[in-house]
């Protein structure tokens, strides 16, 4: 039965995957707009989304570990097996249950890979906005070169 639970949390979190990843480009729209309250509602979601992650997270490790013992795995030097251990595992027992985890699993690095993207890209848009901020305040800080050039 811990395989049942283990594919209910998985789904669980690869739905709040998707709604971190769904937060996140919302995040990249605000920052274009320059919307300051979109910006914080987008930033609020994302976090409220990783506590969950992170729970979800720390209960399919103890599940993960529970059924590594229970399928009497040999996990060397790792405190957690590795999903894919598990699948190994599970598949010798259960073709249609791994099948699932594989397919989950398989799921949920696709969403992870997208949701690394678009941070990535989030991460350009600040660093090019905190830039042109940064060049801006020098060019008004400092008199002696002038923003613009009036010789035509």
């Amino acid at each position: 039965m811990k395989i049942n639970d283990l594919l209910s949390l998985l789904k669980s979190n690869r739905e709040n995957l998707e709604s971190l990843l769904r937060a996140i480009e919302e995040q990249k729209k605000s920052l274009i707009k320059n919307d300051n309250k979109l910006i914080e509602d987008a930033i609020t979601k994302e976090e409220k989304l990783l506590n969950q992650i992170s729970g979800q997270q720390s209960k399919i490790l103890v599940l993960l570990k529970d059924l590594s013992e229970e399928l009497h795995l040999n996990i060397e030097g790792n405190k957690y097996p590795k999903l894919n251990d598990i699948i190994l595992a599970v598949e010798k027992n259960n073709s249609n249950e791994a099948k699932e985890l594989s397919k989950i699993h398989s799921a949920m690095k696709e969403i992870v890979n997208k949701i690394d993207s678009a941070m990535k890209r989030n991460k350009i848009l600040i660093d090019h906005s905190r830039n042109f901020i940064k060049e801006t305040i020098s060019a008004l800080a400092n008199p002696s070169h002038p923003i613009l050039d009036r010789k035509v």
